[in-house]
């Protein structure tokens, strides 16, 4: 593949879960190849607390300019 290949070749999303402070997951900081993997991942993690309180998640979606976007607001999961 040459370079202008390579620049222009399509990159595959990937989603990262944050916390309610749209920071990355302290805990959950793996990347997902989609929002139901990260979703599942998440919901997994917090049957595992024995906290109460509901923890906030959200997840965002790479960009092709190397940022993040919010695909999904951080709200309770657990």
């Amino acid at each position: 593949m040459n370079h202008l290949q390579l620049l222009t070749a399509p990159t595959c999303p990937r989603y990262r879960l944050v916390d309610a402070a749209l920071q990355p997951h302290p805990q959950l900081d793996g990347l997902y190849e989609n929002l139901e993997a990260a979703l599942e991942e998440a919901r997994a993690w917090c049957g595992s607390l024995t906290a109460n309180q509901p923890l906030a998640i959200g997840v965002e979606v790479s960009t092709t300019s190397g940022g993040w976007r919010t695909v999904r607001f951080p709200q309770p999961l657990c």
